[in-house]
């Protein structure tokens, strides 16, 4: 744009200048006729030779846009003599003919005015009359990695106001990404950065992922491909922070079975099995993490007593909820999540939340 206003500025002053330089010609020349009718004709040639070698030549830039003056001093085969088109500009309606000076001026002018509105306008949509390209979207890298979370990153340009839906796709590997993020609608022209951040990650693993634009019709424009790897549990431990865990309250209770809830986290530790111990006796369930150092171990004591396995082996954190049943009516029944890993020592342990209860039904 700048190239071509430059060069269209220095068009439309050379052929106004060519412009200006024939009407002073002109003018001079219909002088010369009224001195003839009171002059001799000695002083009429002295002072039409003297015109003559006063009167400025026409100005060669302004043929010089790939043309030349011919004998007659007519500018011919000239790119810009020879448009014949129309344009419109700010409600002002041109068509430009071969050889009109005039119209073509001002036809350059408003070119010049266009291209100045489109450089300094930022108002002009000028992205869209310049590209194809309705949507631009690039992948950015992954950031605040942890073993099992990362967030990622990218950016997306419409070049005009449209529905268009963006997230992320990634997987273990590069030719088969093949979850998903929730998706985000933009609708308005212009730039925008987004993110998303994933969970439930494997710790030291490498992650390929890419951002992705969908609008109305399907279409999809895609980002590069990025990858991120996950922090190792162990590596990156440094606090050696024992798992943590919530017992919630149970739902779904009726007259014979209940729905168990709980939460384990394993911070610096993993491989947990987590499970759920239940039953009427209060202080058996209480005892399980001191009497017990294994999941095997645990003596199961008909309805005072009872266990259950939800996860065989947790390297990060997670929420859990079982269905019991063969519970005996109107009856307190007292529960607990738990979890069994090995600790710094390599020995295994057993945790629990903390004790929750409630009745069930009556039949």
């Amino acid at each position: 744009y700048t190239s071509a206003l430059g060069s269209l500025q220095n068009l439309a002053f050379a052929m106004q200048e060519e412009h200006n330089a024939k009407t002073r010609f002109t003018s001079l020349s219909h002088t010369t006729m009224t001195i003839t009718k009171i002059a001799t004709p000695f002083f009429i040639l002295a002072f039409i030779a003297s015109l003559f070698a006063l009167a400025p030549q026409p100005v060669s830039a302004a043929c010089s846009y790939d043309g030349y003056y011919n004998s007659t001093g007519r500018c011919v085969n000239s790119i810009p003599n020879n448009w014949a088109w129309s344009y419109e500009y700010e409600d002002r309606y041109y068509e430009y003919r071969d050889q009109t000076l005039l119209s073509l001026i001002a036809h350059l002018q408003d070119m010049i005015r266009r291209l100045e509105g489109q450089l300094y306008d930022d108002d002009y949509d000028y992205y869209y009359q310049l590209s194809s390209q309705r949507i631009d979207v690039s992948t950015r890298s992954a950031v605040d990695v942890t073993e099992d979370e990362a967030t990622l990153r990218g950016a997306v340009t419409l070049s005009r106001n449209e529905d268009v839906e963006v997230y992320f796709e990634y997987g273990t590997s590069r030719s088969n990404l093949r979850y998903e993020t929730r998706r985000k609608e933009v609708d308005d022209r212009g730039s925008y950065n987004f993110e998303s951040e994933v969970r439930g990650l494997s710790d030291n693993t490498t992650y390929y992922f890419r951002a992705v634009a969908e609008d109305d019709d399907g279409d999809e424009e895609y980002g590069s491909i990025y990858t991120f790897r996950t922090n190792d549990n162990y590596r990156y431990s440094s606090n050696d922070d024992e798992p943590e865990l919530n017992t919630f309250d149970a739902r779904d209770i009726d007259d014979e079975s209940a729905e168990l809830r709980g939460e384990v986290d394993m911070n610096d530790f993993r491989n947990g099995l987590v499970f759920f111990v239940y039953g009427e006796d209060e202080e058996q369930v209480e005892d399980v993490a001191d009497d017990y150092t294994r999941y095997s171990q645990i003596d199961e004591d008909g309805d005072d007593l009872q266990k259950v396995t939800v996860d065989n082996d947790l390297d990060s954190s997670a929420s859990y909820s079982e269905d019991v049943d063969g519970l005996d009516p109107d009856t307190d029944i007292y529960y607990s999540i738990c979890v069994e890993y090995e600790d710094d020592d390599d020995d295994s342990v057993i945790s629990c939340g903390e004790i929750e209860s409630f009745d069930t039904d009556e039949e």
